[in-house]
């Protein structure tokens, strides 16, 4: 079985020197890869600089990214140019990239010349001006001199829901983390995922219950099953033998 899975946390960068990411680490994509490789299938693993990774490994492909849009890339590629029987998304994908960064004295400049005030009118400004090109340059440092700045993001696209589309035959465990929500938030969450993505099953787990060697979680199927782990060790068998079952 050949799987691909990513793991980490992506980086969107503000300039030269800043980004905003996750506190992601990795380790539990580690963890799925290390069994599956144990279990003799074959890896495929894209991640960030900053992720813990597997050891070497004769089965083990490692490809590093750093942001949303290569991600997005670089699944699209593999998928449509390898079979992947499996793709593992456990990877903390930011939801936003900045757009904008500029102080308040800009910020008001901008506001006094175009805006209307009234509150239709005030946001269709405010989106107007994250439109604005050049205000955010990646490849310089913005200065420290000002004592107060306002950043604007844009809302990036949702890979895991583009998965199946790219290649149908693949099975998808994507994953969800929420924080202290309750049952019925979380099975709604859930369940609007399953719609959104097609995915095979769903790893859901709450950050209030992520500490330590502590990792609680439920593996939600599409047939209404849901299997518990409280470790990252047993989620990874979990999805291993959810994986392995379906491919036999």
């Amino acid at each position: 079985m050949k799987v691909l899975i990513t793991s980490g946390g992506t980086s969107e960068k503000i300039d030269a020197v800043r980004s905003i990411t996750n506190h992601s680490t990795g380790a539990l994509g580690k963890n799925i890869a290390d069994l599956l490789l144990a279990n003799g299938h074959s890896v495929h693993m894209l991640s960030t600089s900053s992720a813990i990774h597997p050891s070497p490994h004769p089965l083990l492909t490692l490809s590093l990214l750093t942001n949303t849009s290569e991600l997005g890339i670089q699944l699209e590629k593999i998928l449509k140019e390898e079979k992947i029987d499996a793709v593992v998304h456990a990877m903390a994908v930011s939801d936003y990239t900045p757009t904008q960064l500029v102080s308040a004295q800009e910020l008001a400049r901008f506001l006094y010349k175009n805006a209307s005030w009234d509150e239709q009118s005030l946001e269709e400004t405010l989106i107007s001006f994250s439109k604005i090109p050049q205000t955010l340059n990646v490849q310089k440092k913005r200065s420290s001199q000002d004592a107060q700045l306002f950043l604007t993001m844009s809302q990036n696209p949702k890979w895991v829901r583009k998965i199946k589309s790219w290649s149908p035959n693949t099975r998808l465990v994507a994953f969800k983390l929420v924080v202290n929500s309750s049952t019925e938030e979380t099975s709604s969450i859930v369940q609007n995922m399953f719609k959104a993505t097609q995915a095979d099953a769903i790893l859901q787990n709450d950050l209030v219950n992520i500490e330590g060697d502590q990792h609680l979680a439920s593996l939600f199927t599409a047939t209404g099953s849901r299997l518990k782990a409280s470790t990252k060790h047993e989620i990874a068998a979990l999805i291993t033998e959810f994986l392995e079952e379906k491919h036999d």
